[in-house]
């Protein structure tokens, strides 16, 4: 991946990782549903389907947002992460012709479940690219927007949300533990410095599972209508939240496949 404008110097070193966990990625990836060419200046989206995921097997790829080219994709980046209503990108194109591997997004998210080393290499990938993005454009709104939070504590066996409640706030772990219920059955913990109910304040429903301190805990409560503001005016936020959900998905993939096994 390269960045056409200035980038700030701790861009390099995430770069380098992502250079890192690209490679990983593709030495995992199972053999694709087939390749195409994307002629000079031809859009993707005008002539492939937004369902597909597409590896860069030679070639350079630019990303477009806002009629310019937000980044470049070398040989082993991903296209078709960013598809969205509205859309991110409005499209990728190139000036010379670059040759894609596409994989079904469905048919793929369910290979990775199945592998373990796929889906660590899928999930370590998609942490180095947040924090790329994270570090290249934190600059631009740094400081801009800072939402006003307030901090709870709680004592041992403290309810700190509610299975079924309205969410109204995100929380970040401050201090202490947690464990994590679905209908009163442990699924997992958060652990220091996690953020944890962002999904449910995101997508406006209900709490999917209820969180309790197994300790004394002091806890950040940000309200859910900041909370935007708050990874726009931080944007290292979103991998902090990325990890947490990917230590969660590793969590509860490995009680899956025990469960399996017994």
């Amino acid at each position: 991946m390269l960045f056409l404008n200035e980038q700030p110097k701790t861009i390099e070193q995430r770069l380098s990782q992502l250079g890192f966990r690209t490679e990983a990625l593709s030495a995992h990836l199972p053999k694709p549903d087939g390749t195409i060419v994307l002629l000079p200046r031809q859009r993707l989206w005008a002539t492939q389907s937004t369902g597909r995921y597409y590896v860069v097997r030679s070639g350079s790829l630019y990303a477009e947002s806002n009629q310019r080219v937000a980044y470049v994709l070398q040989a082993g980046d991903v296209a078709g992460l960013h598809t969205a209503d509205p859309p991110i990108l409005e499209d990728y194109f190139s000036d010379d012709p670059v040759t894609l591997d596409f994989y079904d997004s469905a048919t793929l998210h369910k290979t990775i479940t199945q592998s373990p080393e796929l889906s660590e290499a899928w999930t370590q990938y998609l942490l180095a690219l947040s924090g790329v993005f994270c570090h290249a454009f934190s600059d631009l709104t740094k400081d801009r927007h800072r939402p006003q939070a307030g901090f709870l504590r709680f004592k041992a066996g403290d309810m700190i949300i509610r299975e079924g409640e309205e969410a109204d706030n995100v929380y970040t772990l401050m201090k202490g533990h947690a464990r994590v219920e679905i209908g009163e059955v442990e699924v997992g913990h958060v652990e220091e410095g996690e953020i944890f109910g962002a999904i449910a304040a995101l997508t406006r429903s209900q709490r999917n599972a209820s969180v309790i301190a197994t300790e004394s805990c002091t806890v950040m409560a940000v309200p859910k209508e900041q909370f935007a503001g708050l990874i726009e005016a931080h944007p290292e936020t979103s991998l902090h939240l990325l990890e947490s959900m990917a230590r969660t998905i590793n969590t509860l993939n490995a009680r899956l496949a025990a469960r399996s096994g017994s």
